[in-house]
């Protein structure tokens, strides 16, 4: 009997899913991607429960402890993640504000070098305490020889709202943000890696337009539940995730040539 590094594995049209802890998954890899992409998990600020606060911080789905979903610290990211790809990639990491400076440095101390910083604003943000934060964080990392982005003419700001329809997932991201990372960092039929799946954002973008994927997570619900949606998107061949994309791009003034495949 052989023993493998994940407890399931689900290969779906141009994606391989496992499901399992990204540390042990990604040695085990079979092939280094082009770029990685990822909403990586962090512990949030805990102690000061209001009970003004609802949506995923409602006092029935939060315990005020700081983790909405299983937590990597920072620190044990980097290098699986730097390992698994080629010596001449690109990372995506998002982040918060709280987690900026412990982020870049553990991923910088792991080998990556860093570009810049992009920002999401995400129109309508869940009410806080301590003001709405309305902005979300992704460094812009790369391994090896620096690449060109596609189109040097797009803006760290990207604008669009939290995807709805998602509940089963506290954090999910907008495909059309994670598609504007695929496209400006890989060609067609490249390989894009996301350790941290959660409900398939990057996933989705990459295999509708044209990228190969492989995607780690390790809440079986949250595996499930992203597996059925991949499902459900091939079936309608991606066309609500590229139409998704063709009007926030417009939205944000991106030129769409420099996407032509």
């Amino acid at each position: 009997m052989v023993d493998f590094p994940w407890i399931r594995k689900e290969v779906i049209g141009d994606c391989t899913l496992y499901q399992g802890d990204m540390r042990d998954v990604l040695p085990a890899l079979p092939e280094k991607a082009d770029l990685c992409a990822t909403d990586a998990p962090y512990k949030l600020t805990s102690g000061g429960r209001s009970a003004s606060m609802g949506g995923k911080f409602h006092p029935d789905r939060y315990d005020n402890k700081g983790e909405l979903m299983q937590v990597v610290p920072w620190k044990e990211m980097g290098v699986p993640i730097h390992n698994a790809l080629k010596d001449q990639a690109d990372l995506y990491v998002m982040t918060s504000g709280d987690h900026v400076s412990a982020s870049q440095i553990a991923f910088q101390a792991s080998g990556f070098k860093h570009h810049t910083i992009c920002t999401w604003n995400k129109i309508s943000p869940p009410r806080s305490r301590y003001y709405m934060k309305v902005q979300e964080f992704t460094h812009f990392m790369w391994k090896g020889p620096a690449r060109d982005v596609r189109d040097g003419g797009v803006k760290t700001l990207f604008t669009c709202p939290a995807p709805r329809g998602l509940d089963w997932h506290p954090t999910p991201k907008p495909t059309a943000l994670m598609a504007q990372y695929v496209l400006q960092s890989s060609d067609a039929g490249w390989l894009v890696l996301d350790p941290f799946m959660g409900a398939g954002a990057t996933i989705l973008a990459a295999l509708a337009f044209g990228r190969r994927a492989i995607g780690v997570e390790i809440d079986p619900l949250f595996f499930d539940m992203t597996c059925a949606r991949i499902k459900a998107a091939y079936l309608n061949g991606f066309q609500e995730i590229r139409d998704d994309w063709e009007h926030w791009r417009v939205e944000n003034r991106i030129k769409g040539h420099a996407y032509a495949a």
